[in-house]
């Protein structure tokens, strides 16, 4: 499913990119190695996902959202009932998009870093006991997660994505149904854990907006001269 595309010119060119950064001031460069999507031939700088964790009322959810420099697309969407289940199918997911080939290929979960840590860490311990250090299973919260209003942070976030057409959810009928089901009074005093779809969507959104993952330092892999 994902072909990992290397850019053969990157060492080469590294110099000549560099002193162009200082001459515009420019730091960040776009990552050169490509993750294609071999079916349909869509290259794209990294995978991530994200988990929502089940409330009283709403199911769990897990999503693969891949990045092409400011385009936002949903590979998957699946709910569960149990975080048993979402577990297990989050960590089925990304055997299927070969994860542990290529640094950029689901690195992390986005999600409530505290619920649940117990059942996370130790699935996580169990991974890597089978298959080796860095082959866990690893959660970071979204960006400005501790904010007091993050819940209206991402909704607006994913809003200016949609209308900016910078997130395509195209064939996920039910997690666009989740979406659109949120009522505008419910915004403002509404909080992530009450909503687990649009939660773990616009954190997932707002992280990957904030942080521009399909960037990298323009000295990145640059040897370290030290002067004894």
């Amino acid at each position: 499913m994902i072909e990992v595309i290397f850019d053969s010119h990157d060492s080469e060119t590294r110099q000549a990119r560099h002193d162009w950064a200082e001459v515009t001031g420019v730091a960040q460069e776009l990552k050169p190695t490509q993750l294609r999507d071999t079916r349909d031939g869509t290259d794209y700088a990294v995978y991530i996902g994200a988990l929502g964790f089940q409330s009283a009322l709403t199911p769990g959810c897990v999503i693969i959202a891949a990045v092409n420099h400011e385009v936002i697309r949903v590979m998957e969407y699946e709910e569960r009932h149990s975080v048993y289940d979402l577990l297990e199918t989050a960590v089925t997911l990304r055997r299927k998009y070969r994860f542990g080939v290529h640094p950029g290929i689901l690195p992390y979960w986005i999600a409530d870093p505290e619920r649940y840590a117990a059942v996370v860490a130790a699935v996580s311990i169990e991974l890597e006991s089978k298959l080796g250090p860095e082959m866990g299973f690893y959660i970071r919260e979204p960006a400005e997660w501790t904010e007091r209003h993050a819940f209206p942070l991402y909704m607006w976030q994913l809003r200016d994505a949609l209308e900016r057409k910078q997130l395509d959810l195209s064939g996920f009928s039910l997690l666009t149904g989740r979406l659109q089901a949120v009522q505008p009074d419910e915004i403002d005093r509404g909080r992530v854990a009450a909503f687990p779809t649009v939660g773990a969507l616009g954190g997932l959104v707002h992280s990957i907006k904030i942080e521009r993952p399909w960037e990298q330092d323009i000295d990145h892999g640059k040897p370290i001269n030290l002067e004894i």
